[in-house]
């Protein structure tokens, strides 16, 4: 059973190329629960750059990441 491809990254919102050069734009399936299989119900379609930078962290750790960051550039924010 085939998998829409859809137009938009649903991670990134960036275009999802057939024909892009990069290979970032290309689609890539990926799966919801990297602890489960490529089953209909446990994948989807994103591009390759969203499927690289989610490859290995999970959800706490982009929060992580993302609290931490923005709390670096407020502090530096506050400095000048």
């Amino acid at each position: 059973e085939e998998l829409s491809i859809p137009e938009i990254c649903p991670l990134l919102g960036t275009p999802i190329s057939l024909t892009d050069k990069s290979r970032w734009n290309s689609p890539s399936i990926d799966r919801l629960d990297p602890r489960g299989g490529y089953t209909k119900s446990n994948v989807w379609i994103i591009s390759n750059r969203a499927n690289t930078i989610k490859n290995s962290a999970t959800i706490e750790e982009f929060e992580r990441i993302l609290i931490n960051w923005q709390a670096e550039i407020a502090r530096r924010e506050n400095k000048s």
